[in-house]
């Protein structure tokens, strides 16, 4: 016989209900099967436990209806082994699943190498290996202590259990990016599971002895391929992405993103930026030692720009300038571990058709060629600034005509005749350099000297091609 209950009554009644109690009551009668398959109780039910508004599945695609949400979110926590996995923000895996989605994507078409490094899900034996060894370390957290960066961490690592060990001599595969400027290079890898274990052990006493507040509570997750200079890591409390700020004593470790309010939310955020980068161009598949193929990887120099638009003193941390057919694209990117900038430029000659490109006719010339540099730095409290100027860039004089350019290099001290030729090749001619000490805030811009024709033979007077400003800033992303 059926329980004859008001329906709104028993709605209010069913609200105090837990999801295992409400599923047992469907069973009872079929009144209060309608009642208790209501989407307005499951649909309570998401939003307390996995803060979820919307109906949908642990992939973020839509479901027939709450209850069939719910099931899908309770089998997966269920699946998490994660003491914490109660305090699951279901929206963050989500985010999670869609950047590693983005990524996954963006490797596949353009960097096959980093794509083909990239690890499965971890295993539960991996995780329960490294849950472990992260609670009961010494030195490590309190035991107790509440963790939501565990599940931050569980969220990377069910999408990617980090990646393989680059094979031998070629370090290029990091899939958090990369750059390179002279002898210093930089391309930054993911820790697979067993690597989070295996170099939290090897830094703990460094990195306590750096900060004895926060190295209990930090964790390895991605290093430079090429040295420990570059180390980011995750705070097992908060969630959020630290980097070992190398060149600051005072401040050892500093977030790699902006403040965050919801726990466990920093790391999502970090590769969410990451992910939206590469989808929109910002970060691209470029070699990290130009002039060097073996070197193809994801480029951290920013070819959009970004950070804070161009001000009253200064563009971004990229810029673009035209003068007379010829285009300068300036980029920089702050290196932590050395405390400066180190920028990228690269120099071409607008092919006719394109927009700010002219005629040979109406620039005068079919090839012309670096003669001097010129930059002017103002810091970033103003003034006058310094002024360096300078034969060349980087001991090379480029020689561009349409399509291509041919690196000519300087073998001694009298120019032209000091000069070596270089092989002609297709695209923007590159370089890159380094700001040297310099405060955040400073300007970097100046012009190059073009001589057309070549240097050996001009065929006109010197004109000077601008290089726009761009501010040396410490960005709200570090990659």
């Amino acid at each position: 016989m059926d329980i004859i209950i008001d329906q709104e009554v028993a709605y209010l009644a069913f609200t105090f209900v837990a999801a295992p109690d409400l599923a047992r009551c469907t069973c009872v009668s079929s009144r209060w099967k309608e009642a208790t398959t209501s989407t307005v109780l499951w649909g309570r039910l998401l939003r307390n436990e996995f803060r979820l508004t919307d109906i949908v599945g642990t992939d973020g695609s839509p479901v027939a209806g709450a209850r069939e949400a719910y099931a899908h979110w309770h089998s997966w926590r269920a699946s998490l082994d994660c003491a914490e996995s109660v305090m699951i923000d279901a929206a963050l895996r989500i985010r999670m699943g869609r950047s590693w989605e983005a990524l996954r994507a963006f490797f596949a078409r353009n960097l096959p190498a980093v794509a083909s490094s990239l690890r499965p899900a971890v295993t539960p034996a991996h995780w329960s290996g490294l849950s472990c060894a992260l609670r009961s370390r010494p030195s490590g957290p309190p035991l107790g202590t509440t963790l939501p960066g565990m599940v931050a961490l569980r969220l990377l690592l069910e999408q990617c259990d980090g990646q393989e060990a680059p094979p031998p001599g070629r370090p290029w595969t990091g899939c958090i990016g990369g750059y390179g400027a002279y002898d210093h290079v930089v391309c930054v890898g993911l820790h697979s599971s067993d690597s989070i274990r295996l170099w939290t052990k090897r830094l703990a006493q460094g990195v306590e002895h750096l900060d004895d507040e926060l190295g209990p509570f930090l964790v390895p997750i991605a290093q430079n391929y090429f040295s420990v200079d570059k180390i980011f890591f995750l705070h097992l409390v908060t969630g959020d992405v630290y980097y070992l700020n190398s060149s600051n004593r005072a401040s050892p470790f500093a977030l790699a993103h902006p403040p965050v309010t919801v726990p466990g939310s920093g790391l999502v955020l970090w590769l969410e930026t990451l992910a939206a980068r590469v989808r929109d161009g910002t970060y691209v598949a470029s070699e990290i030692v130009t002039g060097n193929p073996a070197t193809l990887g994801l480029c951290l120099f920013p070819q959009r720009p970004i950070g804070r638009p161009p001000g009253e003193r200064g563009g971004g941390s990229f810029t673009i300038a035209v003068t007379r057919g010829i285009e300068v694209r300036s980029s920089c990117q702050f290196v932590p571990e050395q405390g400066q900038w180190t920028y990228s430029i690269h120099i071409r000659i607008l092919l006719e058709g394109g927009p700010g490109a002219l005629s040979v006719a109406d620039r005068g010339f079919d090839t012309c060629q670096l003669l001097d540099r010129h930059w002017h730095i103002v810091p970033a409290d103003g003034g006058d600034g310094e002024h360096v100027r300078g034969r060349g860039v980087v001991g090379q004089f480029p020689l561009l005509r349409d399509g291509g350019h041919r690196a000519d290099v300087q073998n001694g001290h009298d120019i032209p005749d000091a000069l070596v030729e270089g092989a002609w090749a297709a695209g923007a001619f590159v370089y890159q350099s380094c700001s040297g000490p310099t405060a955040p805030g400073a300007i970097f811009g100046g012009e190059f000297t073009f001589i057309p024709g070549t240097l050996r033979n001009p065929t006109g007077k010197p004109f000077d091609v601008e290089v726009a400003p761009f501010t040396l800033s410490i960005p709200d992303f570090i990659f």
